[in-house]
Parts: structure tokens; sequence; C-alpha cells
């Protein structure tokens, strides 16, 4: 069985090798981070994922002053819209964050050591670390020399098997057939991968189960839960409903194709996890509802009643 994983995507700048620059994949890495924060003064996060939400908040927490540099005009957005994202971002400067959106970095300044970077306006930031979350990339060419079929990731059925004889694939580098969706997905995630490891073993023992799962997971920082359930990517054939509680700062977003939901984003709402996963796993026909969806005071639990 294949589980490759993913490789941290690195910056690609000059100056992108100097002593003071972290990504966050591994235990060895998390430690030096804890290290170098305990000498820090001011660092800069790059990228809006989650792994640059959580490092923003762990230097702010621990008194380093902070920069957050986001590619994107709001943060995490097409994903998250404008209303979550606002949300966010002003839970985020509320702790004392600074976020520069439309930017990047652009060269990283300092001798060995970081000292700053420059950014894509010509603005410059003094720092003495550095955190790079821009997301990863499967490392899989070796294994298109064998013959194996890759895509975004390598590719596999509904049961884990690739095109080889004998090979099976999961985690967070496989992309395959998710059958309640009926598309073809990659989910990085620890959920995902811990169930597919469990059903690709089964298979290679003789099983022939398709691999069945609504995937979720869930990130927190600066006062904000994000959850996330089944497939959230923004599409052109992809319709999507929020339903906004305003005055809690609670956004439900949903993200439905052929009637059909397919995902869901929760800001500050993780007690709806179930009943969404529900829905997703059922494939229930939404289209008597789309005149409700939107309404955050109907009950979405009535689609069962």
């Amino acid at each position: 069985m294949l589980g490759v994983g993913g490789k941290v995507r690195k910056l690609e700048v000059p100056g992108a090798d100097k002593q003071g620059i972290f990504y966050l994949r591994t235990v060895d890495d998390t430690q030096a981070i804890i290290d170098a924060i305990k000498q820090a003064k001011k660092g800069v996060v790059v990228g809006g994922g989650i792994i640059g939400f959580e490092m923003a908040e762990m230097l702010e927490m621990t008194g380093v002053e902070t920069t957050f540099v986001l590619r994107m005009d709001h943060y995490r957005e097409p994903l998250l819209g404008i209303e979550c994202s606002e949300i966010v971002e002003e839970r985020i400067k509320k702790q004392g964050v600074s976020i520069m959106c439309s930017n990047e970095v652009v060269e990283v300044l300092g001798d060995e050591k970081i000292t700053g970077v420059k950014l894509k306006n010509g603005e410059q930031l003094d720092c003495d670390i550095l955190i790079i979350g821009i997301g990863c990339i499967v490392p899989f060419s070796w294994l298109k020399q064998a013959g194996l079929e890759t895509d975004r990731g390598i590719v596999a059925n509904e049961y884990l098997e690739t095109n080889l004889p004998d090979v099976w694939a999961a985690g967070d580098g496989v992309e395959f057939l998710d059958i309640i969706i009926n598309e073809k997905v990659m989910y990085g995630n620890w959920s995902n991968a811990q169930k597919q490891g469990e059903r690709a073993a089964l298979n290679m023992t003789g099983e022939h189960e398709p691999f069945k799962t609504v995937t979720f997971f869930q990130t927190h920082g600066f006062g904000v839960v994000m959850t996330y359930v089944g497939d959230v990517r923004p599409a052109a054939d992809r319709e999507i409903i929020q339903r906004g509680h305003f005055g809690d700062d609670i956004q439900e977003r949903m993200f439905i194709k052929d009637n059909k939901l397919v995902g869901a984003l929760l800001i500050n709402a993780p007690q709806y996890m179930g009943i969404y996963s529900k829905i997703i796993e059922s494939q229930v026909d939404l289209a008597p509802y789309k005149d409700k969806l939107a309404d955050a005071h109907w009950d979405i639990e009535k689609i069962f009643k």
C-alpha cells in the first residue's frame, strides 16, 4: 500500500535558504519552531491555509509581534466568501496580528540569518522568524516511472486500488473516486487518511468494499472555530448557499451540486457538523428546500422529518 503523504511546498524566492525560516511538517519541525520562538521578537507568517492560521496565533500568544501575509484579497477567499473571511480577519486583528492581503514575499533579507522580508508592493518587514504555510505537493514522480497513473495525486478507484495490479493507496496523496458525491477528490486530513488506510488494508486482505465516508476536519484559533465537512471546493458547477447568524458571528456555508449537498463550511458552529454529514451521506434532494436553506432560523433537520 502506498501512503506517500505530502511534502511542504517551499518558498522559491531569493534568500529562501536563510536561517530563521520554518515549515511545519514533522515533530522535529514543531520543536524547531518552539525553540526559535523563545528568542524571536518579530515574526512573519506566509500562507492563508490552516498552518498559517494556527502558526500566526501561536506566535501572537507567545508575545511575538506578528504579521500575516496573504496572497488573496481576503482570508481564504473564495472558499470562505467575504462574510466569513471578514469574521476571521476581525478576530485576527483584534488579537493584535497585522494582516497584509493581496501581497506576497518576493525576497528574504539578511546575511546567513533572516532579518526581514521584502513584499511584492515594495514594503519591507523586519522579522527574525518566518513561518511558511503555502500548501504541499505530492512526491510521486518516482512512482510515475513505474507506470502508476497520477493526476493531482495518485489516482485510485473507489476501492483505493491504483491502475497497477495489487497496488493500493491511501492518505493525503490519493485522488480517489468518492462514491457519495461521485467525483474524484483529494482530502488532506487525518480523519480521511486514517479511515482510508483501514479500508485499503482490509481490501488487500481479500475484502472488496468501497471506501465510503464523509470526511471532516476542524481548526480553531483567535476565538474562531472553522469546521470543514465533505468537499468544500468552490467550482463553476456548484451553488453556494450561506446561512448567516450575524449577531453571534456564526456562518453555515453549503456547497451544492445538482441539488445535492457535497460539502459544508461552518464558522463557529461545530455543533452542526453531524447534521451536515448526514445530509451529504444521504444525498437527499435539496430542491424542495431551496427557498428555506438560507434562512438561519429554519430548522435544517426538517429535511429528515
